[in-house]
């Protein structure tokens, strides 16, 4: 007993600190009393752990709001305002959304501008640019006001806001901990994988998805969490909502391999659709914005153009999951499915462009599916030989699309599995995917999460943000300091040389002169010629180089094609004038200390306006 309160002695010396703080302590204490150590990976992996179960019990949470809004409230509304007015019941479908609209208006206005919207931005943003820091109060409010957007009808997915609370949870708990940045960015992306993991019932797609669209990169020790908490989340989900997929769908098969080169059409029909989806959304909301009404007020206005395309067509109201499936068994007519695809992207598009508050993954699958089964349908009027169904085809197209607006090639191919169970369609699937990203990529290079951040003036490459390495100039971070060799300098020489360098790779001068490169791997190849064959003679010519006022943006764009070590730095005036030297590494390294300098100032820390 006297053990148990010496390890709560911090619970009450730090009364007046966060609960994870206070619990942070007392586990703190734990250790130190047992003895126990336990280093940050162990750690993080625990955590990892804690952010799935928390992502997944999140996940549960956040559906059970949204189908007491969809299922409870706001039918009674309905219910309500046909029985004191002369308005039939059917048209009531109309006001609901500027409802909606109206309630989540001054919630984001007034307590967390970065609610707004799909999410997911938000989230890459924040790991790139600000080392996964979020505000803890992001978690309920995108919680209540996504909830109020889809019961009210909004047309967006709940895979956005799930993945945004899971990630702020990620950052809270690495926060509590204080954990290192990179150590904060992997729970941050733990959250999300989490989060998609439970709402689709996908584990490997949460993992994919937190890799390829979240932090862009994977190493090991990356995996190992992300997987862990993707699994939690998972064991969360299956738990409350059974282990089955998410669609029932018919056994579709490839049932003529002429079909190849019709998922290939599709690929790049569904790039197109992809594209108009994308941009649809921030062409509104750049309507929006451009009304002179007050910010509260534009919502409830998006609600009611919404509620107007939701009259004619109820179908792309919220998820749509109910409407998916009906396509993939075949249920739905030619001409309604091709009316379908445009109204959800219109529908999305007022949801999201107005100011309301969702995903756009689970739209881009309606989309997708939508336009996949018309493709399908359309096919026999072209060709009269044996095909599969339209269902399969819309299943392609699912990912098809999503492909191409998130351009996660892996991550779409491995959530159609997931989400239905169907492998034998797998093929057309893979082709149809790659030739959309493809298609997609080479018409417009951002995807539908990156364009929200270019559009700010923030462009990510390989998660690092373009505008910061376009303000730092080779000659304010080159390496002055530079060991280089005389092109005279025989083999011999060099193998003496060597054992001091602390390079690999070597500029070669003839007098003062830049004359070639010359790396430890030119010597490896040649070791056996003589030793007093001159490095001149095997050294390579092929120069790259930049100048010392090109930009870091203009130099990366050198090195990342290019499997080199360095890079030399020449004088604007004389290309053969050696001034200094670049390296990944230090390249990098200027890259952290100016986002350091950046979020120090405060100009990014908190993103309170998405726009």
């Amino acid at each position: 007993m006297k053990k148990f309160k010496e390890i709560f002695k911090p619970w009450t010396i730090y009364n007046n600190q966060p609960f994870l703080i206070r619990v942070q302590k007392v586990l703190a204490n734990f250790l130190d009393i047992y003895h126990l150590h336990l280093n940050e990976s162990i750690v993080t992996n625990y955590l990892a752990l804690a952010v799935g179960l928390i992502a997944g019990f999140g996940s549960v949470g956040f559906r059970l709001l949204i189908n007491l809004f969809k299922n409870d409230w706001f039918p009674a509304i309905r219910i309500w305002i046909s029985s004191v007015s002369a308005m039939p019941f059917d048209y009531t479908i109309i006001i609901i959304p500027v409802i909606g609209g109206a309630i989540i208006a001054p919630i984001i206005y007034y307590l967390a501008r970065e609610a707004k919207g799909h999410g997911v931005p938000e989230v890459i943003e924040a790991v790139a640019l600000r080392g996964g820091r979020f505000r803890l109060r992001i978690v309920w409010v995108k919680a209540l006001v996504s909830a109020i957007c889809i019961g009210s009808g909004g047309s967006v997915g709940r895979e956005g806001p799930i993945v945004q609370i899971g990630s702020a949870m990620g950052s809270t708990f690495s926060n509590a901990f204080h954990m290192s940045t990179e150590r904060r960015r992997w729970l941050v992306a733990c959250g999300a994988a989490g989060g998609i993991a439970a709402t689709f019932n996908a584990p490997i797609a949460g993992v994919l998805f937190a890799m390829e669209v979240i932090l862009r990169q994977a190493t090991l020790k990356t995996v190992t969490s992300i997987v862990l908490a993707s699994v939690a989340a998972s064991v969360v989900g299956h738990y409350f909502f059974g282990d089955v997929p998410a669609f029932i769908v018919p056994e579709y098969t490839l049932v003529n391999w002429r079909e190849l080169f019709f998922y290939t059409i599709m690929g790049i029909l569904g790039a197109f659709v992809s594209l108009l989806y994308t941009n649809s959304i921030y062409f509104f909301e750049d309507i929006f914005d451009r009304i002179k009404i007050h910010e509260l007020a534009k919502p409830a206005l998006g609600g009611l153009f919404l509620g107007l395309v939701l009259f004619f067509l109820p179908q792309v109201q919220g998820v749509g999951y109910e409407t998916i499936e009906l396509c993939l068994q075949n249920r739905i007519g030619f001409q309604i499915l091709i009316a379908l695809v445009f109204a959800k992207i219109l529908a999305t598009s007022l949801s999201l462009g107005s100011g309301g508050s969702g995903g756009v993954f689970a739209p881009s699958l309606f989309i997708g599916a939508m336009f996949g089964g018309a493709f399908g349908y359309a096919i026999p009027f072209f060709y009269d030989g044996a095909i599969a169904e339209p269902g399969a085809y819309a299943l392609v197209g699912m990912g098809t699309v999503f492909a191409g607006s998130a351009r996660a090639p892996l991550t779409a191919i491995i959530i159609l599995f997931e989400l239905t169970g169907e492998y034998n369609i797998i093929l057309p699937l893979m082709i149809s995917v790659v030739v959309a990203g493809i298609v997609a990529n080479h018409f417009q290079q951002d995807s539908i999460y990156t364009l929200k951040l270019t559009r700010r003036g923030t462009q990510l490459f390989a998660g690092h943000d373009l505008g910061i390495l376009s303000s730092l100039l080779a000659k304010d971070v080159m390496i002055k300091d530079i060991e280089t060799f005389k092109k005279d300098l025989t083999i011999a020489e060099f193998k003496e040389a060597f054992m001091d360098m602390n390079h690999h790779a070597f500029p070669v001068m003839d007098g003062d002169k830049l004359y070639g490169v010359f790396t430890y791997n030119d010597y490896c190849r040649r070791k056996d010629m003589p030793d007093e064959t001159k490095i001149s003679e095997i050294c390579s010519r092929r120069l790259v180089t930049v100048t010392e006022d090109d930009d870091l943006k203009q130099v990366l764009s050198k090195f990342m094609p290019r499997d080199v070590r360095m890079i030399m730095v020449v004088d604007s005036n004389d290309p053969f004038k050696l001034r200094g030297i670049l390296t990944r590494t230090n390249i990098f390294d200027a890259y952290r200390i100016a986002l350091k300098k950046r979020n120090v100032s405060g100009e990014t820390l908190i993103d309170v306006d998405p726009h």
